[in-house]
């Protein structure tokens, strides 16, 4: 009788989330493309003509115009420069799934998984799901994380489930393990950030174990985390090996590091003096007189020096990108150290979603992205009449409720933590749910720069964690007064 209790506790949820989500595919007028959403359904276009005989017709989509044979060979042969930064699990997963579809298949996919993944985190972790679990959805970043046709999600599906394993895995059932562990292998195969995220969860929980709290801190749970996300990562990681073997050709990933850290300032200084002695040390010092507006604009501009650079060029500077860094570290620890920690701040409180339809305008005006239309074809008249896209509700008042709500959240579960408000079986997955996003700054922060979306695809999981603990407070009173009569 108690299964079917919770199998129907768990329909009821998925359906109420659901509903939540398809109201916000309204507001927002459907799923949300991003400039990157269309590098990863070209590589899983590619990736799924070398499995079907099909003819690939990827870099066509990707120019945006069919190109001569040479000048098609030289655009590949720079593509491979980057093919590295995506994912192609998740790229397959995407072209999979909307071309075997739709793009509402993969929506409705990705959104089933999250509230699954949400249901068994509220359930274990909170012991209490009821409709102000929900309810809290609404003013958050959840809805719009979640039809955004991008990787994001799969931080809080892999951060949900590592929780529930570190903190709860006594109480699990086989499909709830089943389901964990295949939410943290994907978030980490499609992601490597998230790799680094949880692998710095489970060194924190085994600190926690050792010297704070031993009763509700599962070995096993931190080995099983460890295990699958060595497993998605090393998945990830194999991918430019398997390109090597199976189709003869070296791709890389662009140099990030080198873009953070030179456009943020001690790169361009440190080869300021290091490039004054010997031209040569680095392939950066002809470019060390450049200005950049930020790392992005340092990798994606075309009118920037990196991407008007031939192929040998971003190959020797991808080859220095570790080595300059660590170089630049040594010599100049205090200002790496500035830079991360100034990113770490300016992005650890940031829950809003202006910058997922920041990249509308340009979206919706560029002749290569009207494979959205393709995609999507309800996003066709987009590209006649942009303004008819944008969210029916104002962006700018969506990021004040949404960031509003999650500050005010963190605040209240703090002072509920450091005041002992909290049963003690609660205490680990708060500091480890309000420790993850200050690693998630961190590592994004420091390698990536303080984009909003970064920290908006996880901060909505403290409203719902707060509703679960005063849900379960409340529960708790009740049962407490009517045992009293």
């Amino acid at each position: 009788m108690k299964k079917y209790h919770i199998l129907n506790q768990n329909i009821l949820f998925i359906i109420f989330g659901l509903t939540i989500i398809i109201l916000y595919l309204y507001v927002q007028h459907g799923p949300i493309f991003f400039t990157d959403t269309k590098s990863y359904y070209a590589l899983g276009e590619k990736i799924f003509s070398l499995f079907s005989h099909e003819e690939n017709l990827g870099s066509i989509s990707l120019t945006g115009k069919i190109l001569s044979p040479s000048d098609l060979a030289i655009a590949e042969k720079l593509a491979t420069t980057g093919a590295g930064a995506r994912s192609p699990y998740y790229s397959f997963f995407l072209y999979f799934l909307t071309i075997k579809g739709t793009i509402w298949t993969y929506v409705a996919i990705q959104s089933i998984l999250t509230l699954q993944i949400m249901f068994i985190y509220l359930r274990r972790v909170g012991y209490c799901v009821n409709f102000l679990s929900v309810l809290v959805l609404l003013p958050s970043s959840f809805a719009t994380v979640v039809i955004f046709v991008m990787p994001d999600i799969f931080a809080a599906i892999g951060l949900m489930s590592a929780i529930v394993l570190i903190t709860r895995f006594r109480d699990l059932s086989r499909f709830e393990i089943f389901f964990s562990i295949l939410a943290i292998f994907s978030a980490t195969a499609f992601h490597s950030t998230n790799s680094l995220v949880l692998f710095s969860l489970c060194i924190l929980a085994i600190v926690l174990r050792t010297f704070v709290e031993q009763r509700f801190i599962f070995l096993v749970g931190i080995t099983i985390v460890i295990g699958s996300t060595l497993a998605g990562g090393g998945m990830l990681a194999a991918y430019p090996k398997l390109v090597k073997l199976i189709r003869h050709e070296t791709i890389y990933a662009p140099p990030f590091l080198t873009a953070r850290f030179f456009a943020d300032g001690p790169e361009r200084r440190y080869l300021q003096t290091v490039c004054a002695a010997n031209e040569r040390v680095y392939a950066m010092c002809r470019f060390r007189d450049e200005e950049v507006a930020d790392n992005n604009d340092f990798l994606w501009n075309k009118q920037k020096f990196y991407q008007m650079a031939d192929y040998d060029v971003r190959v020797s500077i991808i080859h220095d990108d570790f080595r300059l860094a660590f170089a630049t570290g040594l010599a100049d620890p205090l200002g790496m150290a500035e830079v991360a920690l100034v990113s770490t701040e300016r992005l650890m409180f940031r829950a809003g979603v202006g910058e997922v339809f920041r990249t509308l305008d340009e979206i919706y005006s560029r002749q290569d992205m009207r494979i959205f239309s393709v995609i999507d074809p309800q996003k066709g008249h987009c590209f006649a009449d942009p303004v008819n896209c944008y969210p029916k509700i104002s962006i700018t008042l969506q990021d004040m409720i949404f960031g509003t709500i999650a500050v005010i959240s963190i605040f209240i579960m703090i002072f509920l933590l450091l005041f002992r408000r909290l049963s003690p079986s609660m205490h680990a997955p708060v500091i480890l749910l309000l420790s993850s996003l200050i690693i998630n700054a961190l590592i994004c922060g420091s390698f990536s720069g303080p984009s909003e979306r970064y920290q908006s695809r996880l901060i909505w999981l403290v409203p719902i964690t707060l509703a679960a603990l005063i849900s379960r407070r409340r529960a708790a009173k009740d049962n407490e007064e009517a045992r009293s009569y």
